[in-house]
Formats: structure tokens, C-alpha cells, sequence
């Protein structure tokens, strides 16, 4: 309670690394946070990221350690990320 995880990256749909433009992603059963986006593979070949989070009463951490990066596709249906924060 009182924190919030948000996403914050490369692409323009990830804030192009503005803290305040990010993505928040939703708490789901099983202790999963979600978020869906929508890129172009001709605008974004490749996305670097990383989860912040985001606590009400205290300060935002940045997610530790090297950015994460997944490759946009061209035709493919979709892209599903799994990301573990560890280092935070």
C-alpha cells in the first residue's frame, strides 16, 4: 500500500526517460504488476527500460543495475515482457 510501480524508457510510450511521463503499471493478483503498450517497429526497432517505484510518503527509487531491453519486432503479433525486480 502507498507505493506504485511504473515503467520508464527509450520509447515515447514509456515517457523517453521522463519520470513524469511514464508508464504506471497495475497490481494484479499473484503479486503481478501489468501495463500494456503500443509501439511501431519502424518508430522503435528497440526499447530500453526500467521499473520505478513510486511511494506516496517517501522517495522514488529507480530500479538498480544495467537498463532492461527487448527488441520490437516488425509483424509480429505481439511482445510480452516478464521482469523480475530485484535490485532496487
Amino acid at each position: 500500500m502507498g507505493q506504485d510501480v511504473w515503467l520508464v524508457g527509450s520509447a515515447p510510450a514509456l515517457g523517453a526517460w521522463d519520470l513524469f511521463a511514464a508508464l504506471p503499471l497495475r497490481w494484479t493478483d499473484g503479486h503481478v504488476w501489468r501495463a500494456t503498450l503500443e509501439v511501431s517497429p519502424a518508430d522503435t526497432p528497440r526499447i530500453e527500460y526500467k521499473a520505478v517505484l513510486k511511494c506516496t510518503d517517501g522517495p522514488t527509487v529507480w530500479e538498480g543495475g544495467a537498463n532492461k531491453a527487448a527488441d520490437v519486432i516488425p509483424g509480429a503479433a505481439g511482445l510480452s515482457l516478464s521482469h523480475d525486480f530485484a535490485e532496487w
